[in-house]
């Protein structure tokens, strides 16, 4: 018979909840595919995502040792051209070790062309608070590799599950996982 064995509730620590201004809602089609992640930090949280897309980029970026904290569907306020208060929510706001931040906003190139994220997202960068972000950089799935996604989601599981004393950590193994701005149009947006 195996032995169990007793765990006090101090074993245990809940994650930290989400920073998301917008959380998921009822899935917009048959082909939605939203999640949480718990991240594998000092101090882990959930980290919602609305696509397969999201989730690649969510993976790539804590994968990266030079961003220091991600936000997940931040919400930026502006005023269109005709004056009417709107509101967009990044994916991700990200900030980097230098204090640098960018608001992350992926979109599958078919539909980002379809409907002009681009230009959407330049005429959105000169209305919004600097406060947001210091940058917009659009991302599609060419601007993130299936590999670097897929390393990504692999140290993201060595990190949940580090090895024993006997093993190599992943910070021996010298990983890094980049997500490249550019495939689907400039590199960031600054207004």
């Amino acid at each position: 018979m195996p032995h169990m064995i007793e765990r006090s509730p101090d074993d245990w620590e809940s994650p930290a909840e989400s920073l998301a201004d917008r959380f998921p809602t009822k899935f917009r089609s048959k082909a939605s595919t939203q999640g949480v992640l718990v991240t594998t930090d000092s101090r882990p949280r959930q980290i919602f995502w609305d696509s397969l897309g999201e989730f690649g980029t969510l993976t790539s970026v804590l994968a990266r040792r030079d961003i220091v904290e991600v936000r997940e569907q931040q919400e930026a306020l502006y005023r269109d051209a005709e004056g009417v208060v709107r509101r967009h929510f990044f994916d991700f706001v990200v900030t980097f070790d230098d204090g640098t931040r960018r608001a992350l906003a992926y979109k599958p190139r078919d539909r980002a062309e379809k409907v002009g994220f681009i230009n959407f997202l330049t005429d959105l960068a000169e209305r919004i608070s600097p406060e947001i972000a210091d940058e917009i950089v659009p991302l599609t799935e060419f601007d993130l590799p299936r590999a670097t996604v897929q390393n990504a989601i692999l140290i993201h599981d060595c990190q949940r599950d580090p090895p024993d004393d006997n093993c190599p950590s992943s910070d021996d193994l010298g990983h890094s996982a980049v997500f490249r701005s550019g495939g689907s149009g400039p590199s960031g947006v600054r207004g």
